[in-house]
């Protein structure tokens, strides 16, 4: 097998009895552990070795089906992340990266983050309560009762109602009561799930000024809660004097949120 160390990242050839024997990466974790690409694709083998690093690239030796063994080169910046689709140079990286330490997520399918993807009202539901409670924390089993569009069965129910029982969420209408999981978040409702998972269900944020984003003025519903969140430097905005308040939150703005909130160690 060939080895080499890029920093605290081990890079070696390794054959998972499906691609063949290729270049991967490990940082010591389970979710740190992928394939970096499939030189020969499918079942063939490229055996990489004679790794060397120079300047900004990995360089090695490997061999495909049609051109033999030539010289090869790849961003170190791929050797650093824990997910194929969120490379060191992406602006969420270390919130990425931090979130993954932290054991908050395991991404949205393997080797991937999703980091453009819209998240859900049920997503945030098992971030949050991940955050709250601890990487390891498993909810109860559901009931079903709390919310008519959360049934029992739902993949992300225990999850949900926990979140509720918490205090963090009263859902998304009272009469009946529901809980919209499929919808994707905002960033209004952001604001308010951050700081009720910081300083617990009971807290309530001083009064808006309207001063701080033009697009929140002092009556919008949840002023105070984005202007708390502002204070704390937990958000800059959308954009200069904006906060985008209707606006869906993605996954990688989410990291950035959480590793803010929940002052996660950034690489």
């Amino acid at each position: 097998m060939n080895l080499y160390a890029v920093g605290s990242i081990l890079v070696f050839t390794a054959n998972d009895g499906v691609h063949g024997a290729e270049l991967w990466r490990s940082d010591g974790t389970a979710l740190g552990t992928r394939m970096l690409q499939d030189i020969d694709p499918g079942p063939g083998t490229s055996e990489p070795k004679q790794f060397q690093p120079v300047g900004p690239n990995l360089y090695f030796s490997a061999k495909d089906s049609v051109h033999g063994r030539e010289l090869w080169a790849l961003p170190k910046t791929a050797l650093l992340s824990t997910f194929a689709d969120v490379p060191a140079d992406f602006w969420a990286w270390p919130f990425v990266e931090a979130l993954a330490g932290a054991g908050l997520t395991n991404g949205c399918a393997p080797d991937h983050f999703c980091p453009g993807n819209p998240v859900s009202r049920a997503e945030i539901a098992i971030f949050l309560t991940r955050g709250t409670r601890g990487a390891d924390f498993v909810p109860s089993a559901a009931t079903g009762t709390l919310f008519e569009d959360v049934p029992a069965d739902y993949w992300a129910a225990s999850w949900i109602e926990q979140f509720a029982q918490d205090g963090f969420t009263g859902g998304c209408n009272a009469a009946p009561p529901l809980y919209c999981p499929g919808r994707s978040l905002t960033r209004a409702e952001m604001a308010i799930f951050l700081l009720r998972a910081k300083y617990g269900s009971a807290y309530t944020p001083p009064p808006a000024t309207g001063t701080v984003f033009t697009d929140v003025p002092a009556g919008f519903w949840a002023g105070a809660w984005i202007e708390q969140l502002a204070a704390e430097g937990i958000t800059l905005g959308c954009a200069p004097g904006l906060y985008c308040p209707e606006d869906p939150v993605n996954r990688a703005q989410v990291a950035a949120f959480l590793a803010r909130t929940f002052n996660l160690p950034l690489p």
